[in-house]
């Protein structure tokens, strides 16, 4: 799926996702790729499907299922539920929609709590299915009912945005936020299917694009030269792009399914990143904080990794492409005060993620004492 040159966020997002529609529910290629991830009971399969919205059911083995619980947020309600649910209807399934406001401050245990009221006024069991319809924000509060609601109800996993479909959704992190840091309440639980409609994308903001793009950015940092190469061409195939993000993510989960070891490398930009989306009170979007973390990094890696000038440049060079802002909104020490509060700290120390080249990164331990010092 190609496209002419272009050069600024709106314009991919826009061009990707028109050319996902002329591949929807009435084209003749519904299915591009499939991945499965066999981690942990349920094993889930990644589906990259060309259907639309109206062929949700077709992609969900239904098992005994009698009813569907859709939660999403109220953006989202309004462009897909209902197409999702008459999907499920004509399955046989009596489905129930419950939609919150939109946004990182709805990702607390009082709309968990709520979830939960909802689910239970549903009549949903263990056999029913609970769908994660949306970004990050819904797909892990969607996630973490499931995992904890009757000690687990199956789950498939909808994303409609860049992050969701190439990193969020796929893993098993689930959780929400509480008054002391991001997504500090959480499980381990993997849904069965994640479904993505790169259609989907075509009714995306370019903030929400871009946001995306960074977690993509990352990947390939931190994995894959080749991607690095793709994303700096004149006319990039977004769905290679996606394939390739989806299949990165699904190796390092596949090998470190409990974020153990190698899972670490999907940190990078993330320890400064938490960090910038803290002291900025969640103002920016997860995407743009990841990247300025990753700015942050460039003269250490050097530093310490041997990452090279013309390496780094290239980094941030593709980052300003995808509309990024690579200009730290505050400086890095000041930032790195805030990791003390870094959930994945071990012992004291923080598993910082740098580069020693496009394409393979190294796990430094330090203190955070050691972290300010060196920035």
């Amino acid at each position: 799926m190609r496209w002419t040159a272009v050069s600024h966020s709106a314009e991919l997002c826009a061009a990707y996702g028109k050319a996902g529609e002329n591949c929807g529910a009435g084209g003749q290629r519904n299915m591009r790729i499939s991945y499965t991830l066999k981690t942990a009971p349920p094993r889930t399969d990644i589906i990259i499907t060309r259907g639309g919205a109206r062929e949700t059911a077709k992609y969900i083995e239904l098992k005994g299922a009698g009813r569907a619980a859709v939660i999403t947020d109220k953006n989202v309600s309004g462009l897909y539920a209902s197409q999702i649910a008459s999907s499920l209807k004509e399955a046989g399934l009596e489905v129930y929609i419950y939609a919150f406001e939109p946004g990182e401050a709805s990702k607390n245990m009082h709309t968990l709590s709520e979830i939960y009221d909802f689910l239970s006024a549903s009549g949903i069991t263990r056999t029913d299915i609970i769908i994660g319809l949306g970004g990050g924000v819904p797909g892990d509060v969607a996630g973490f009912a499931a995992a904890t609601y009757l000690r687990g109800v199956r789950l498939i996993q909808i994303p409609t945005t860049l992050l969701a479909c190439t990193d969020s959704s796929i893993g098993g992190k689930t959780g929400v936020d509480l008054p002391s840091g991001k997504n500090r309440a959480g499980a381990f639980y993997n849904p069965e299917k994640i479904i993505i409609q790169p259609s989907f994308l075509s009714t995306l903001p370019p903030r929400e694009f871009s946001c995306g793009m960074a977690e993509i950015i990352k990947y390939a940092c931190i994995k894959s030269p080749e991607l690095m190469k793709l994303l700096n061409e004149r006319e990039p195939d977004m769905e290679r792009i996606i394939e390739i993000s989806c299949g990165i993510k699904c190796a390092l989960v596949e090998a470190d399914p409990f974020d153990k070891g190698e899972r670490k490398l999907l940190n990078f930009g993330h320890t400064l990143g938490h960090a910038y989306e803290k002291r900025l009170n969640y103002s920016c979007s997860h995407g743009q904080a990841v990247a300025w973390g990753m700015c942050a990094l460039m003269d250490l890696s050097s530093r310490i990794c041997g990452l090279s000038r013309a390496q780094s440049e290239e980094i941030i060079a593709v980052l300003e492409k995808y509309g990024l802002s690579t200009r730290l909104p505050l400086p890095a020490r000041e930032a790195a005060l805030e990791a003390v509060y870094d959930k994945k700290m071990e012992y004291g120390l923080i598993n910082l993620v740098l580069l020693k080249r496009i394409g393979e990164a190294q796990i430094v331990k330090m203190s955070v004492q050691e972290l300010v010092q060196s920035l």
